[in-house]
């Protein structure tokens, strides 16, 4: 999803075994419900949707952002 001026963030990898990151507050508005415990941050945000772009910010757990655009969904692989 797209959050700040220019950053993309992951809102919920649970369909692929991983952490719900994101929960809506309000209409375009998230809060932060993920904590990783490191201290540069509790989640990233990238440039741009693929997950190889660079970090442009990290967001804190309780910190809430508006949704800057229309949410999208990268398609990828799973390995078994």
């Amino acid at each position: 999803m797209p959050v700040l001026s220019r950053g993309w963030a992951t809102v919920d990898a649970t369909a692929v075994g991983g952490p719900r990151y994101l929960r809506p507050v309000r209409a375009a508005t998230w809060q932060v419900v993920f904590t990783s415990g490191d201290p540069r941050g509790d989640i990233v945000v990238r440039e741009s949707l693929s997950l190889e772009s660079p970090e442009v910010a990290m967001l804190f757990c309780g910190a809430v952002v508006e949704q800057s655009g229309p949410q999208e969904v990268e398609e990828c692989l799973l390995l078994a």
